[in-house]
């Protein structure tokens, strides 16, 4: 082989080196891009799995809230029926309570006399 072809060969093999050193760069390059972009990726997941557990706690707490509302709302109506229960009672006993005062003051009254 003469030394032209031998330098040829060279220049050859050193331009492909150089190009491959190049196209390796870039997808080193691109690799790293895409890395990045899986880290901020990773980050925002990580903040709405976050906000996600937190939602889900407050919703726990307003079925609770919920709950016990209910129950003050039961038990609020269960009153309310039974103070019209007595106040009918007392309503129905009225008229006759009011006599029969009237006829201990007639008796107080004769008894003075």
């Amino acid at each position: 082989m003469s030394h032209s072809s031998e330098l040829e060969l060279m220049r050859r093999l050193r331009d492909i080196s150089s190009d491959n050193e190049k196209e390796s760069k870039s997808k080193i390059s691109d690799l790293e891009k895409e890395l990045s972009s899986l880290g901020d990726a990773e980050s925002r997941l990580e903040l709405s799995e976050a906000k996600l557990a937190n939602a889900e706690t407050q919703v726990e707490d307003l079925k609770l809230q919920l709950d016990d509302a209910l129950g003050a709302e039961d038990l609020l109506e269960q009153l309310t029926e039974r103070n019209l229960q007595m106040s009918e009672v007392s309503y129905r006993f009225l008229p006759i309570e009011i006599d029969h005062q009237l006829m201990i003051a007639n008796r107080g009254d004769e008894a003075d006399y």
